[in-house]
């Protein structure tokens, strides 16, 4: 079979831990007045620390074998959200073809259309936008829903919406998902856990 950059790597497996971090880049300093001032340097950055469940040694070896056709941090992969996979209104349905419908001026918050009537966002569900250049994802950081029309209301999102996301860009929710790259040295060859089973993270 022939291999596909970037490609889902996360939804086949199981995983005791996935953690996700949203890392801002930034400094403060403080004026002669005592204020302190805090400066972005930079988009903030999505860290992710993964592990799997443990299994038999030759599965573990298939895995680390997989991730290692990256290259390191050559190639991108496709990750999900495996401790929410999905908004808690959802309970695991496919909704029908959400989009991004409407973007704020302060692009601190969107509006998704595509959506069945009574569609529920809340604080700590994910959303994933399907963009010309990858996939991002965002957290809600406050309750939305869609009315007869299939489109939600003002939907807060954090990190904001970088600009090269735009209206009609295709919303991910089952499972959101994320254009990632593996972080320096991140990849460990598969540890024993206990007796024949190991893990990959």
């Amino acid at each position: 079979m022939a291999l596909t950059f970037p490609r889902d790597m996360t939804t086949a497996h199981t995983w005791a831990r996935a953690d996700f971090e949203l890392k801002f880049r930034q400094e403060h300093s403080q004026q002669a007045n005592g204020v302190t001032i805090g400066k972005d340097l930079g988009t903030p950055i999505w860290e992710v620390e993964f592990e799997t469940e443990p299994m038999e040694k030759a599965d573990a070896e298939g895995v680390y074998a997989d991730f290692l056709t990256l290259g390191g941090l050559a190639r991108t992969f496709y990750a999900h959200v495996a401790g929410r996979p999905f908004p808690r209104y959802e309970e695991g349905t496919d909704p029908l073809a959400p989009i991004i419908h409407n973007i704020g001026n302060d692009r601190d918050k969107l509006q998704i259309s595509g959506l069945p009537n009574g569609y529920l966002f809340r604080p700590g569900d994910f959303i994933g936008i399907t963009t010309a250049a990858g996939r991002e994802l965002h957290v809600v950081a406050g309750d939305s829903g869609s009315g007869v029309n299939g489109i939600t209301g003002d939907t807060y999102v954090s990190p904001s919406i970088r600009p090269g996301v735009a209206v009609n860009d295709v919303a991910t929710l089952n499972p959101a998902m994320i254009e990632l790259r593996l972080k320096k040295d991140g990849l460990e060859r598969p540890k024993r856990k206990s007796g024949n089973l190991y893990t990959v993270a």
